[in-house]
């Protein structure tokens, strides 16, 4: 239920079962949604209801009264609680409009929202914090000193939203460089598929076999090349070998969860938190804790800083669980794709083999592949002072 339907009412919609095909198709003609249950009932806020009345001509439906805030106010018009609520209402308004209900960030490409929203909060502003007078320049002070991807950065109010515009540093800036001399050198066996030298004396060429920690690119120069030593730097690609293998047993023991018991539940208003039940008691071993957060959205748009906190313990236990011939297969695939996102991440694949076979253990599955990766490593042989 959305909090919008509540503070401006809403009415529900009820349509007969062989109605609901033609109930779906007269919605979205007129570009309208709705949450229709297998009853063929949903909720409508009230200040649409002629837009929806207006879809549905045709069709036998059955709209309830207004329910929500505007229901309950109509009804206890007349006595002096009203009155009280909504004073109550008024102050909490005024109260709420000097704290951040939500924060949108502007004018970053490479630097992720969940990254902004991270610094901005270790600098003391997140949803929840206080609208304070003459504190949003010393966030941004805070968090340009703070930030290594951040370069300027803009916090404006607005209600009771905060816009945060950003420019990001410039990640193509090189850092200083370490002081000293260096080889090049393998960082595993591998064939050479192309090198590139920008500083110093290549020692292998394209289609040589090394082996890990051989020389690549000397820093030393040769007397006929001038003398001297420098920081050698390069790129030097080469054709690597990876073996990847799964083993998938007919019979597996998997870890499940039973139902939960409910253990607490609690009112979460900005940053504050008030317990309505709690369960006090050992939970013991083999219990799994469960954390569901529920929040609430107004308008479909704009996030609440008001939800409900329920923990739960879930017993676990352990199931032997068989496999089919089919199964196993299918779950070694699986699992050998996974590794390979992994182990191939940065890399690209020149050849690829896999290949499988049952054995008493289990369905083992093999995958045997040729990589290009950069596999130059600086040593240092004089060190900076």
């Amino acid at each position: 239920m959305r909090l919008d339907y509540y503070i401006f009412g809403y009415r529900k919609i009820a349509v007969s079962g062989e109605d609901r095909v033609s109930l779906v198709s007269a919605l979205l003609r007129r570009n309208l949604t709705a949450k229709i249950s297998p009853d063929g009932n949903f909720l409508v806020p009230s200040y649409r209801t002629k837009k929806y009345k207006s879809a549905l001509k045709g069709i036998n439906f059955t709209a309830s009264e207004i329910m929500g805030l505007p229901s309950f106010i109509l009804k206890y018009r007349y006595r002096y609680g009203m009155i009280f609520g909504i004073m109550i209402a008024f102050v909490y308004i005024l109260f709420a409009s000097s704290y951040v209900w939500d924060i949108r960030i502007e004018g970053n490409e490479n630097v992720s929202e969940a990254s902004v929203r991270a610094e901005l909060s270790e600098c003391g502003f997140s949803v929840g914090s206080p609208f304070r007078k003459n504190a949003l320049s010393e966030i941004e002070t805070d968090v340009l000193a703070k930030s290594k991807k951040i370069g300027w950065i803009n916090i404006n109010k607005r209600g009771c939203v905060a816009y945060v515009s950003i420019k990001e540093k410039n990640t193509h800036e090189t850092e200083d460089k370490p002081k000293g001399y260096s080889n090049v050198v393998a960082s595993r066996d591998c064939i050479i598929q192309e090198i590139t030298v920008r500083c110093g004396v290549a020692c292998v060429k394209v289609g040589d076999t090394v082996k890990a920690g051989q020389l690549l690119i000397s820093g030393v120069i040769p007397a006929e090349l001038g003398g001297g030593f420098v920081r050698a730097e390069g790129e030097v690609l080469g054709a690597v070998t990876e073996n990847l293998e799964v083993l998938v047993p007919a019979c597996e023991e998997k870890t499940v969860y039973t139902d939960g018991e409910k253990r607490e539940i609690s009112i979460k208003i900005f940053n504050f938190s008030l317990k309505l039940f709690k369960k006090y008691g050992n939970i013991g071993n083999g219990c799994a804790i469960i954390e569901d957060v529920k929040e609430f959205v107004l308008f479909g748009r704009y996030r609440i800083p008001f939800g409900i906190k329920r923990v739960y313990v879930s017993r676990t236990a352990v199931k032997t669980e068989k496999h089919t011939a089919s199964e196993m297969i299918l779950i070694a695939r699986a699992r050998l794709n996974a590794e390979r996102t992994t182990a191939f991440s940065g890399a690209d694949v020149l050849s690829l083999r896999t290949s499988g076979e049952f054995t008493d253990a289990g369905y083992k599955m093999t995958t045997r592949a040729t990589l290009l990766k950069d596999i130059g490593e600086e040593r240092y042989f004089i060190e900076a002072e």
